[in-house]
């Protein structure tokens, strides 16, 4: 739907909405581009997708499954990023894919495969992310190895992983998961200790379940009163970033209304 290639810190994307496209809602090939309220609605391909060194900062992100056109291959995620666009490309090349994204909720509408997919080589910044509803299809088998998070490929674990340690390369901090599986991904005998299970949780305030029941009000995206999405204390010192205590994309209200379709 928006294909941003090579765009620098110089441009903003705030309050943009990808409705039923038929690939990837937002891609950053490259560059450093910003992006601010956007929204994805039944697209047929990945949310936001990342290749070849995108190292923009994103806040603010609803990226909802379904009710599109139909997903027809197991390649539809809330997030795909790659460091380069094809795993024969340099996967180690320079500078490394690695966006920080901050405040997003990804639904999977029970069509999505995998919320976050992180391979090739890529990394990520994800603070106070919620995802709910992937890999939990019943519609056909391309969805049935789906999970809430999963990293892939040799070069994607040791870009974080390396003699046994973490080096903080890729950060998931204040999140909820919560899909039916919650990890997978293919992890290389190179790093065969690796367990992203261990991984995630063991780092500040990421919690996780089966599902997302009892977490919002009845819209299904702004959390509850009582929710436990509202309890968070990660927030970045950038200045891109305004700070809230809320996991997701909604900290008051929804910044939604009024322009947005297919809510």
């Amino acid at each position: 739907a928006l294909t941003l290639g090579a765009v620098g810190s110089g441009t903003l994307i705030d309050y943009v909405q990808a409705y039923r496209g038929t690939d990837d809602a937002f891609e950053m090939f490259g560059g450093t581009v910003n992006l601010k309220h956007v929204v994805a609605v039944g697209c047929n391909d990945d949310g936001l997708d990342s290749d070849f060194g995108y190292v923009g900062k994103i806040q603010y992100a609803y990226i909802k499954m379904g009710g599109g056109l139909g997903l027809t291959d197991n390649q539809s995620h809330g997030i795909e990023s790659d460091n380069s666009g094809d795993s024969a490309l340099q996967p180690n090349a320079l500078p490394r894919t690695r966006p920080i994204l901050l405040n997003a909720t990804f639904d999977g509408g029970g069509v999505g495969v995998d919320g976050i997919r992180i391979r090739r080589g890529s990394a990520y910044v994800l603070q106070n992310v919620v995802v709910t509803g992937f890999g939990s299809s019943t519609a056909g088998a391309i969805n049935s190895a789906g999970a809430c998070l999963n990293f892939d490929s040799a070069e994607t674990y040791s870009s974080t992983f390396a003699n046994g340690v973490f080096n903080g390369v890729i950060s998931i901090t204040g999140s909820y998961l919560g899909c039916p599986t919650l990890f997978g991904g293919e992890t290389p005998a190179s790093n065969a200790v690796f367990d992203l299970g261990t991984f995630y949780n063991g780092q500040a305030e990421n919690t996780s379940g089966a599902s997302g029941a009892g977490l919002f009000t009845a819209s299904g995206r702004i959390p509850a009163a009582t929710s436990a999405l509202r309890t968070t204390t990660q927030a970045s010192t950038d200045a891109f970033f305004e700070r809230n205590a809320v996991k997701g994309a909604f900290a008051e209200g929804d910044w939604t209304k009024g322009w947005t379709i297919g809510l």
